[in-house]
């Protein structure tokens, strides 16, 4: 089953060449948050759990920036957009305007 439809950021398939690391890496900030100070498993750890808690400001500004129209968000992460399915750890959200 195939969704047709292109993601942000991908943990598994990270570029290899320059240009495409660096806006990976953009695009990480962006829905994660930035963590510069931190070693990388500690950073990764920190950038998972702010997810857990993304904001509805966040999720509108990387769906603007993106065009972004759904999220697939934790079951906990709290707001108030349309959900259009969920499982004991998932949902996935429609964004509107």
């Amino acid at each position: 089953m195939s969704a047709e439809r292109a993601i942000v950021v991908d943990w598994k398939a990270i570029p290899f060449h320059d240009e495409g690391l660096l806006g990976w890496w953009r695009r990480i900030n962006d829905c994660y948050g930035n963590f510069p100070e931190l070693s990388p498993r500690e950073g990764k750890k920190q950038m998972f759990a702010a997810y857990r808690h993304i904001s509805t400001g966040r999720i509108n500004a990387v769906a603007e920036k993106y065009g972004v129209t759904f999220a697939v968000l934790h079951q906990e992460t709290p707001c108030s957009f349309p959900m259009l399915y969920k499982d004991d750890y998932f949902k996935l959200v429609r964004i509107i305007d």
